[in-house]
């Protein structure tokens, strides 16, 4: 039986052909940005590998970071496509399965969000701390915010729908370690907040209104769960 560290030795070897591929399409697309080539027709390019996060300003870790997600995110389709030695046709059919795979779980969490609506104080605390760490991390893995760079937060929102229907994932066991400090059962909940505030990181945009929003989040969970510990 495998340990773990070879476990994750194995995991890197597999992906470092999709890793090497998406490593020369961001160095081509950087590049050309570099050398104030960027034509409209390659704004699809750089907002689905989100090439220029970092590069135009804001935080060159968080740009990396935000790459890495992305990269994750389409590691499978890009492995499909490239590497699988199947015939034409029947790559492209399984990296549309493996896409709609990741999408078919967006539609059931927009049917569950209304049960983030409560009168529970903790709960809607762990929530305004979800939604709130969400919209600053938006911030901060796009780089400087841009909507050119910001399809990490749509990568970030489908993942985590995903984690919540699976009760599966990095993601999903992380938060569920954190929020039982505080009460068993809140991980649903601040993972679903947490998933809406994506979708407000990349609709808000500019650094003051990005951190000002989520810090205002945060620190009215940080209050309601004060009140709720009062009680």
């Amino acid at each position: 039986m495998m340990t773990r560290t070879e476990r994750f030795a194995e995991y890197l070897k597999s992906i470092l052909p999709s890793l090497a591929v998406s490593a020369a399409i961001w160095l081509v697309l950087q590049s050309a940005a570099c050398m104030g080539f960027r034509p409209f027709f390659l704004r699809p390019f750089f907002f689905f590998t989100g090439a220029l996060a970092g590069i135009n300003g804001g935080t060159m870790i968080g740009g990396a970071i935000g790459r890495a997600v992305i990269f994750v995110f389409f590691e499978q389709i890009i492995w499909t496509l490239l590497f699988s030695k199947k015939p034409a046709k029947d790559r492209f059919k399984e990296a549309g399965r493996l896409l709609m795979k990741k999408l078919s779980h967006v539609i059931p969490y927009y049917k569950e969000i209304g049960e983030l609506v409560t009168i529970d104080y903790l709960m809607l605390g762990i929530e305004c701390i979800g939604a709130g760490t969400a919209v600053i991390l938006s911030y901060v893995l796009s780089g400087n915010g841009a909507y050119l760079n910001s399809f990490v937060s749509v990568a970030l929102f489908i993942t985590v729908t995903e984690e919540l229907q699976t009760h599966s994932g990095l993601i999903f066991h992380a938060c569920e370690k954190l929020t039982s400090i505080l009460r068993e059962n809140l991980t649903v909940n601040f993972l679903k907040a947490h998933a809406l505030g994506y979708v407000l990181g990349f609709l808000l945009k500019g650094r003051t209104v990005m951190l000002v929003s989520g810090g205002l989040f945060i620190l009215a969970g940080i209050i309601l769960i004060f009140l709720a510990k009062k009680k």
